[in-house]
Order: structure tokens, then C-alpha cells, then sequence
């Protein structure tokens, strides 16, 4: 259908049903491989039930793609085993898992434990490392020393914490801290130096790492819209873009078709935007360009020797995920002309 009103115009086929192997996981899909994980997997493998909703944490939870020769073989009609890999957390002992698993056929196909690593860190546990700081005496103690008293303000930024061998088989992040100085201000412009929080996401400690006060900077930076309401530009002219015969791509589920190039839209939370059977219509035949292409890593070094920042090396994808750091858009945005959204479901810390 179409809808048309002031602004964004929006595409969707609703005719009917498409469904592929490398289509990524509804949030349907996904609650079912939860509850098989809680229901059925978990107490199978001795992690009590009784137990499990805190017990466990959902690091991820994507569709298992399967094999390149299985996707260029399969024809529309045919069944699919739709199935989901998933890498869970068992708090209580420190231990990481990887399952994967049939919600087709509502059993395990694979269970793995993976010694001496880490996952990613989910976007819930840094609201939980930023709990953990406002909770503990130490790091409340430190803040006052600094005549930051505000709990509210304060602003916890998690980092990955690199290797070093006392934190063996502990998952640690250690914590840059900022604080803000009034309603909504912009935390970056104050950093908090000089002070660190080493958190532990399995038993919830807090070490403080406080080398002393640094004066933190009463100037500030903003950027959100609500601190310019009065400076925005009034001259621009208005933009229009019409395409009175409709778009130039055509989307059938997340199959897509413009200027002879052909793709598939896929999506995880790790990667975020994933695309698959990329194609070019060559004398009436499609010619295969990439089975798979995404953005696997990023890695942004920092490489300060300063103290307390010597340890800022991010791999933006491995240990945050692009997926879970995209922001959701909706009807009204910057978008112009005829739009498609496609859905990307994340999981929840609890599945």
C-alpha cells in the first residue's frame, strides 16, 4: 500500500507472504527460541529452572545462516529449518555458552561451552555497570570528593577492559566517567578524569581506581536540539523530491530490485545491516556479485598513554554490536521521497 501524507512517503508490500532462509529473526521467532532455551535447553543442561530468568543472560540471539550451497539450491515452497544461534552467560559460574538450536523442530542441535572468553556486552548491562557505580559507598565517596553529588547526572560510560591476567575468566568492564551539570547537558564536555570504576557484570563489584582530583571543566558544549529553538536557520527553501510514476526499486520481503542490481536485506544485532545474494542482471541473467557482505569489525585504537585512558581500544562491532547501537526510525523523520523501513529485532538481556 501507499499512504501519503506531508512529508515521507512509505512503500510496503502487503500482497503477500515472503519468506526466505537468510531472512532475519522476528520477534516471534525470537521468543520462541527463548522460552525453548529456559523451557527445555537449559535444565537439560543442569542450569536450574527455578533459577534461570536471573541466572542466565541472553548475549545474543540471531538466525543461524545456513550454508551458501543450501541458500543457491533452495526454491520458494520448499520447507525452511529455521534455525536460531544463541550465546548465553551463566552468571553463577563465570561460564559462556553457544547453542544453536531448531525452532522448526523444537530441539538442540549444538551445545558449546567456550572456555576463557568473553561475549559482547549487551546494551542492559551498562545501565547495570551504571547501577552498580551510584550503589557503591567507594565510587559515591570519590564523587563527593569532586562536589558531584547529583546522582542523576553522573554518566557511566562502559568500555571493554582488554586483556590482563588477574581479570582471567572474570567479565569486567572498566567504567570512564562523566557528569552533567544541569537538566539534559551534554556529560562529554565534563569529563570526570582521574577516576575509574572496574565492574565485575557477574557479581556486581565495584572497584574504584581514583588517582586523584582533576578540576572538571564548567564549560559547555550542547548539541540537542532543545538548547537551539531559537537558532535554527530560517532561510532555507523547501525541498521537494516527486516521483509522480513511483520509486525505481521494487521490495518483496526483504528481497530488493533496482537497476538491475539485486539483494537481500538481512540483520543481526552484531553487525546490524547485512547483505546477501547481492546480484546484477547481466543479458536477461543475474550474475552473483557477493553471497555476503557486511562490516565484520572496527577497530578505533585510541592509543593515549595518558593514565585511565591507556586502555580505550574499541572493537565497535565484537564488543558492542552495530546492530544494538542503531536508532529505531519512524514516520517524520529526515527521510524524503518514498521510504522502506525494514524491522531489526533485537533480544532482551533476559531473552
Amino acid at each position: 500500500y501507499q499512504r501519503r501524507a506531508r512529508g515521507p512517503i512509505f512503500i510496503e508490500d502487503t500482497t503477500m507472504e515472503y519468506k526466505h532462509p537468510l531472512d532475519p529473526l522476528t520477534d516471534v521467532e525470537m521468543n520462541i527460541a527463548a522460552q525453548l532455551l529456559l523451557n527445555n535447553i537449559l535444565p537439560y543442561h543442569k542450569i536450574t529452572q527455578s533459577t534461570t530468568q536471573s541466572r542466565v543472560r541472553f548475549l545474543a540471539l540471531q538466525l543461524h545462516e545456513p550454508e551458501k550451497q543450501y541458500v543457491y539450491q533452495w526454491k520458494p515452497g520448499q520447507p525452511i529449518d529455521r534455525q536460531v544461534f544463541a550465546l548465553l552467560i551463566d552468571v553463577l559460574e563465570s561460564k559462556m555458552y553457544e547453542c544453536v538450536l531448531s525452532i522448526t523442530h523444537k530441539k538442540e542441535i549444538s551445545w558449546v561451552y567456550v572456555p576463557n572468553k568473553q561475549g559482547p556486552i549487551h546494551p542492559e548491562e551498562y545501565m547495570y555497570a551504571e547501577r552498580c557505580c551510584k550503589e557503591d559507598p567507594v565510587f559515591c565517596e570519590a564523587m563527593a570528593k569532586r562536589g558531584l553529588t547529583i546522582k542523576d547526572w553522573w554518566f557511566i560510560e562502559p568500555w571493554t577492559s582488554g586483556y590482563k591476567p588477574e581479570e582471567e575468566g572474570k567479565r569486567v568492564i572498566r567504567a570512564q566517567v562523566y557528569t552533567r551539570l544541569l537538566e539534559n547537558d551534554n556529560g562529554y564536555a565534563h569529563p570526570v578524569d582521574g577516576l575509574i570504576a572496574v565492574i565485575d557484570l557477574n557479581k556486581g563489584t565495584v572497584v574504584v581506581e581514583d588517582a586523584g582530583i582533576v578540576e572538571v571543566p564548567k564549560t559547555c558544549f550542547q548539541y540537542a536540539s532543545s538548547f537551539f529553538k531559537d537558532h535554527f536557520r530560517k532561510d532555507m527553501k523547501p525541498i521537494e523530491i516527486k516521483q509522480p510514476q513511483g520509486p525505481s526499486f521494487r521490495i518483496f520481503g526483504n528481497y530488493v530490485e533496482w537497476q538491475k542490481w539485486s539483494f537481500r536485506v538481512g540483520w543481526n544485532a552484531r553487525e546490524g545491516l547485512i547483505l546477501y545474494t547481492v546480484g546484477f542482471e547481466d543479458k536477461g541473467k543475474i550474475r552473483p556479485i557477493i553471497f555476503r557482505a557486511s562490516i565484520p569489525e572496527m577497530l578505533v585504537p585510541y592509543g593515549s598513554a595518558v593514565p585511565h585512558h591507556s586502555t580505550k581500544n574499541a572493537f565497535d562491532i565484537g564488543d558492542y554490536g552495530i546492530g544494538y547501537c542503531t536508532n529505531s526510525l519512524q514516520y517524520g523523520c529526515d527521510c524524503i521521497g518514498f521510504i522502506h523501513y525494514f524491522n531489526g529485532h533485537l533480544n532482551r538481556l533476559n531473552g
